[in-house]
């Protein structure tokens, strides 16, 4: 994820385990559990359907987190086409506003 830091901890709830297939995923981070890699941020395509998905966010705080927006801006702009820094002002002035 570019211009982000490379380890990003997020206090949340990791509590699901992924059904299906991981290798069918570009997975973008994950929490170890129990000895055990999980995906907790990943993307997907198929033809034209692109989807991001985050398990993080069962918390306000998650939220208020400025990583996280920023995150999940640029994961809604890259599955709507567009380029993942259309929404990077808006995710910096929110920041701004707390």
């Amino acid at each position: 994820m570019l211009g982000l830091p490379r380890r990003i901890h997020f206090l949340d709830e990791p509590y699901w385990p992924m059904i299906g297939d991981v290798a069918k995923i570009d997975v973008l981070a994950t929490v170890n559990l129990e000895g055990e890699d999980r995906p907790m941020i990943w993307t997907f395509q198929k033809g034209k359907g692109r989807v991001f998905a985050s398990i993080l966010g069962h918390y306000t705080w998650t939220h208020e987190d400025p990583l996280f927006s920023v995150m999940a801006l640029r994961g809604l702009a890259w599955a709507a086409g567009e380029p993942v820094g259309r929404f990077e002002k808006l995710a910096r002035a929110e920041s701004l506003n707390r």
